[in-house]
């Protein structure tokens, strides 16, 4: 419990956890290399998953929407990292570039949506009108993933 009230009390720790918490789950990263990138111990990836996946609706919403811009961040750049790798070879294929192509534009879309609710709701006062709620921000999010795959890899009917 002590870390716990720890990490309510650090923002920069609670954005630290976020962050670990989006390498994982949505740029599918093994922990090893979210260690390396984070120069931590596994037990500190560890602590931040279980840590963000059990206060995900108390965190709050600006913290929710600048882990997400992360992510996308960090999605983007290994994408044009493969992209550029694949352009430069002497025989590239056609379907990996149409492919990253796709993904870098869908991944510009959400990068920029995600980036004007955070410059409307938190860098622009506006008066009278309510801050998103974490859940909020999660359905936000959640809604974005969906749109950019809207199956996730599975079929919506069994025939």
């Amino acid at each position: 419990m002590r870390g716990r009230k720890l990490i309510e009390c650090s923002p920069e720790l609670q954005e630290e956890y976020v962050k670990i918490y989006f390498n994982y789950h949505f740029l599918k990263l093994p922990w090893f290399e979210i260690c390396q990138k984070f120069n931590c111990k596994k037990s500190k990836v560890y602590s931040a998953i279980k840590w963000v996946s059990e206060n995900e609706l108390k965190l709050p919403a600006k913290t929710l929407i600048a882990g997400a811009i992360f992510a996308v961040r960090e999605r983007l750049r290994r994408n044009t990292d493969l992209w550029e790798k694949e352009h430069g070879r002497p025989q590239p294929s056609i379907r990996n570039i149409v492919e990253l192509t796709r993904e870098l534009r869908e991944d510009s879309k959400q990068l920029f949506e995600l980036q004007k609710v955070y410059s409307e709701r938190f860098e622009i006062e506006l008066t009278g009108d309510r801050p998103l709620t974490s859940a909020e921000v999660l359905k936000l999010i959640m809604t974005k993933d969906k749109e950019a795959n809207p199956l996730n890899g599975f079929p919506s009917k069994i025939s």
